[in-house]
């Protein structure tokens, strides 16, 4: 962060570095699950997982898992309906203003 515009000389700067998580996921089109593993995360803090339709934001499809900060295991099992080129995979820790990571694999038609 830094101080704009620069008052009467003072400039205060500082760095702030943020976790986002990373996600990856395995597609199972048999049974219509998505399991997402996710790693790079706070450890203090519980982490929300959840699938959305993609438009000009994420809108909820009803898809959602919390992993708990106790849990050793860090991934989650998320039912879908239908596979579309909208269909991401989103991912934020349980605090105030997280900074979200959004996966959209399906885009391309895969």
């Amino acid at each position: 962060m830094k101080t704009f515009p620069d008052f009467c000389g003072i400039q205060l700067t500082e760095t702030y570095y943020v976790e986002a998580g990373k996600l990856d996921y395995m597609v199972n089109k048999e049974n219509k699950i998505i399991t997402v593993n996710v790693s790079n995360i706070l450890q203090d803090y519980d982490y929300n997982v959840r699938l959305c339709k993609k438009h000009f934001v994420c809108h909820d499809i009803g898809a959602h898992a919390v992993i708990r900060k106790e849990n050793a295991t860090k991934s989650v099992t998320l039912p879908y309906s239908e596979i579309l080129p909208c269909l991401c995979i989103e991912g934020w820790s349980a605090i105030p203003d997280a900074r979200r990571t959004r996966l959209c694999p399906f885009k391309n038609g895969k």
